[in-house]
């Protein structure tokens, strides 16, 4: 219900993000939002629905292809989920290398972000220029060592379940080692300008801006600890019975997750708060996180090359398919992603349910925004790297007039 004073500012789309949506404010005549709702309008692929009735291989290379930003994390919740259903043990060194890859994908992915909010932060087109070239060079960087590791970058082939189809060479390992060192200087560059940009940024701006009191979910500083959340304290819900009859919530095509009957926050930043104690407000800050996590990154990556044995094993010698169910839980760029898969005796897959990082997201960022200025909306937003494709799951059916006579909740 709009009251007096108050107008309502439609943006729509929303930009420098993967997926389609749209914010709707209700700001006040000072110009400060008093409610805030980020919708997503993408529509559904349906990925879970895709895998019902195939095989367990089957599953892992559909995942991967929800999204061309994070295959390398939907793969590996994928591969855990049915690993948990089968009791699978996984090679030590399938596991290091699991790790290894997932961090070469964040470690692309968190640079690609930083580009997409240079103009939010940086007004130097010099200085801005400088980063841009940085960025580009840790993106090939993190590439490379994806081609490396998983065969291929985009939808990596070395992946299976129970582990990895072949270890690498000691040759690789060694170009995985110079690339990470060669990471690690421009992500030290990085991370010093971002830190800089943006409490020079906040110092100009109100107090109040992208101030979040939400509760936050992380399960791991660099990989993901299916111990460290109780699923069954989970809880999703449509978005008509979260939000009130008359807000525009209702309308976003994803669903709403609830932990123990809350709304989170997952990412960088609550990866920092559980693990580092981070302190930091401000919407802004989970920016300074990712680039504090790039080099988190970088020195894990050479911990576990140091690990890695280039002639260990990679896979179970056999893989004992059976009736059960299991949980995959990784720490995604964007936050705590989790699949759950049901087989059959003979590996079918029965159910498969997927909660992205941004599906939890959604909610926080509304509320994150309000009390702030409109104008900084965007930039509060883009502060959580937002991804609708993998977050929407909804459909929609119209009639041959356009009028909506169904939406579905998957």
């Amino acid at each position: 219900m709009e009251s007096k004073g108050e107008r309502i500012v439609n943006l729509d789309p929303t930009t420098r993000h993967e997926g389609h949506a749209k914010l709707v404010l209700h700001v006040d005549e000072e110009g400060i939002v008093e409610r805030a709702y980020y919708i997503s309008t993408t529509m559904v692929r349906s990925f879970e629905s895709l895998t019902l009735g195939r095989t367990y291989e089957f599953t892992p290379r559909a995942s991967m292809r929800i999204c061309g930003l994070c295959p390398v994390s939907h793969a590996e919740a994928s591969c855990q989920a049915i690993e948990g259903a089968f009791g699978l043990e996984i090679p030590q060194d399938a596991l290091i290398l699991r790790e290894i890859l997932g961090l070469a994908s964040k470690m692309q992915d968190h640079a690609l972000h930083q580009f997409l909010i240079l103009n939010d932060i940086i007004d130097d087109e010099k200085i801005k220029n400088e980063s841009i070239e940085r960025i580009q060079e840790l993106r090939r960087i993190g590439q490379k060592m994806k081609d490396i590791v998983g065969g291929e970058a985009i939808h990596p082939s070395n992946y299976c379940v129970g582990g990895f189809h072949t270890n690498i060479s000691q040759r690789a390992a060694a170009s995985l080692y110079r690339l990470v060192r060669k990471y690690e200087k421009n992500a030290h560059l990085q991370k010093d300008l971002f830190i800089e940009s943006i409490e020079k940024k906040l110092e100009n701006l109100p107090n109040n801006i992208g101030i979040s009191n939400s509760s936050i979910l992380a399960t791991h500083m660099t990989y993901g600890d299916r111990k460290e959340i109780n699923i069954e304290a989970i809880r999703e819900v449509i978005p008509s019975r979260f939000y009130g009859k008359e807000e525009e919530g209702r309308t976003t095509n994803t669903m709403i997750p609830l932990y123990y009957g809350e709304t989170v926050e997952t990412g960088p930043r609550a990866r920092f708060i559980k693990f580092k104690r981070f302190s930091g407000d401000s919407a802004l800050y989970i920016n300074v996180a990712r680039a504090r996590e790039m080099l988190v990154m970088v020195y894990r990556a050479e911990e576990l090359l140091d690990q890695l044995d280039v002639n260990g094993k990679t896979k179970p010698d056999h893989i004992s398919v059976k009736e059960g169910e299991g949980i995959g839980v990784y720490e995604a760029p964007r936050g705590t992603l989790i699949h759950s898969a049901k087989t059959d005796h003979n590996g079918i897959m029965r159910d498969y349910k997927i909660i992205s990082p941004t599906t939890w997201n959604i909610p926080t960022i509304g509320k994150a925004i309000e009390g702030s200025p409109q104008e900084y909306a965007e930039v509060i937003m883009r502060s959580y790297d937002p991804c609708l494709d993998c977050a929407t799951h909804c459909i929609i059916v119209k009639d041959m007039d356009g009028k909506i006579i169904e939406r579905r909740y998957l």
